[in-house]
């Protein structure tokens, strides 16, 4: 009996020495300190969910720029610009202008609220929508004439459906609403001089000169926008005329229908 515990307790001492044995021939023995090792693996862990995260980051940011795309073409849909994908005379007068949100400028002028409006007065509501002065100390003598005020009211129920179709899609431009200085525009384009009107508001005169020329760049696309009435047209002929004087004046508009000066024309040979 004990000659048979002898001969099992030899048998596993073999066992365990050729275990160790082949245990110390293993390759890992022979990849140097297993504290490193244990680090470099962390690292590599670390590095493995790092590629998987920048994966998935860049896969959501290529999807939200075709998501993007899609909404946009879904609102256009929706304010009659597109039918289907193919652009219709709305679509092509929004795609003639220029601005920080076409769509809202266009769907401005296309709405008739414009049409009747004295050339001063377009001005100063084409200002409106289309600047913005971001001046928490703003101040302006002229008060905000009271046609331009009524138009830019009429206009409050399209702008807030623009706003309501961004916001259901997750789509953000700017839609400007600017009344303050509606009274300034109207008195530069009636006249008023230079000197007179600087003095009557708290805006520098860089930053007078900047949203006049804004008002001036919009009222010279409006030739070029094939859905606008010709009343429309006309106006801002004479509003164009009324506020391009200096300092305001640049020679590049002369208020002149000028193919060569179509700024959708020149948007397109600049891109």
């Amino acid at each position: 009996m004990k000659s048979c515990k002898t001969r099992a307790a030899a048998r596993e001492s073999i066992a365990r020495r050729a275990l160790e044995e082949e245990l110390e021939l293993h390759p890992a023995h022979r990849w140097g300190d297993r504290k490193q090792l244990k680090k470099q693996r962390r690292r590599m862990e670390e590095l493995e969910e790092e590629i998987a995260e920048r994966q998935q980051l860049l896969h959501r940011r290529a999807n939200r720029h075709w998501e993007t795309f899609l909404s946009l073409i879904e609102i256009l849909q929706h304010f009659g610009c597109l039918d289907e994908l193919d652009p219709t005379e709305v679509g092509r007068t929004v795609a003639a202008l220029r601005g920080d949100n076409e769509l809202w400028l266009g769907l401005a002028l296309m709405s008739g609220h414009c049409d009747e409006l004295p050339p001063a007065d377009l001005a100063s509501v084409l200002e409106a929508i289309s600047t913005e002065v971001s001046r928490p100390d703003l101040w302006s003598a002229y008060p905000p004439p009271p046609q331009a005020e009524e138009t830019l009211h009429d206009l409050r129920g399209l702008r807030r459906e623009l706003l309501r179709q961004q916001e259901i899609h997750a789509v953000v431009f700017p839609v400007w609403w600017e009344p303050d200085l509606m009274g300034l525009v109207k008195a530069w384009a009636e006249g008023e001089s230079w000197s007179d009107l600087i003095a009557n508001t708290s805006l520098d005169e860089g930053d007078v000169v900047r949203l006049l020329r804004r008002t001036v760049d919009l009222l010279a696309q409006l030739p070029y926008c094939p859905a606008v009435s010709e009343e429309l047209r006309s106006n801002g002929r004479r509003a164009l005329q009324m506020i391009n004087r200096f300092p305001v004046k640049e020679a590049v508009v002369e208020g002149v229908v000028d193919d060569s000066l179509n700024p959708a024309t020149m948007r397109a040979a600049s891109d």
